[in-house]
């Protein structure tokens, strides 16, 4: 298990999400299938290992700036609670309402330090690897959208928890939220592209200088 594997793995993880959204939205009778929700369940857990370590790796590759290192151990942090909240067996014991909110709260916390952790990043990048700088911009700006959603979802959430008021959104909402997700998966995969490739070429050096 190493960094660039395991940045492979997350690529075939956001895609996989992006194609269950997808099949989400246009064969929505797949879902009522029996054993398919329990597939479903269990890969989306595997996504969350693979994230976690993927950013523990991702750790363990740039820690050496403070900064950095620090906001990946608070994401971490966030990550964990995260992926327990979405077990099947923690929704049984727990009420689906608590759950939601804890998810929303943690998600919304976790929005925030993934903005913070790419500005920090984006000093780190050398300044001839532009691709890599461009995909960071991009993907920094999406996760600014993604705090201003995360607020909106957890502002919602609080108001039903609290009061049990429902807020009835448009169709064009729920369209552009799907475009949303979209895009922010889409960068978050452009960005992981650019980071392998930029890794591989570092370790590629590396090998290459080394005494035979």
């Amino acid at each position: 298990m190493n960094l660039k594997n395991m940045t492979i793995a997350l690529i075939i993880t956001l895609a996989y999400e992006i194609l269950l959204k997808l099949t989400h939205i246009f064969i929505p009778s797949l879902f009522y299938i029996s054993p398919v929700p329990g597939i479903t369940s269990m890969i989306s857990f595997i996504s969350g290992v693979i994230i976690i370590l993927f950013v523990f790796l991702f750790y363990k590759e740039e820690s050496s700036n403070k900064k950095v290192g620090l906001a990946l151990i608070l994401i971490i942090g966030c990550f964990v609670p995260h992926t327990i909240l979405r077990l099947p067996i923690t929704r049984e014991i727990f009420d689906f309402k608590i759950i939601r909110l804890l998810g929303e709260i943690v998600g919304f916390i976790r929005a925030i330090l993934l903005f913070i952790l790419l500005i920090f990043y984006r000093r780190e990048i050398p300044s001839n690897e532009k691709l890599l700088k461009h995909a960071t911009i991009f993907i920094t700006i999406m996760f600014g959208f993604g705090i201003i959603k995360s607020l909106f979802s957890l502002i919602s959430f609080a108001r039903f928890f609290i009061s049990g008021i429902t807020i009835d959104f448009s169709p064009i909402f729920f369209t552009m939220i799907f475009i949303l997700f979209l895009i922010s998966h889409a960068s978050i995969i452009y960005f992981l592209y650019h980071y392998y490739q930029f890794k591989f070429q570092v370790y590629s050096r590396c090998d290459e200088q080394k005494p035979k």
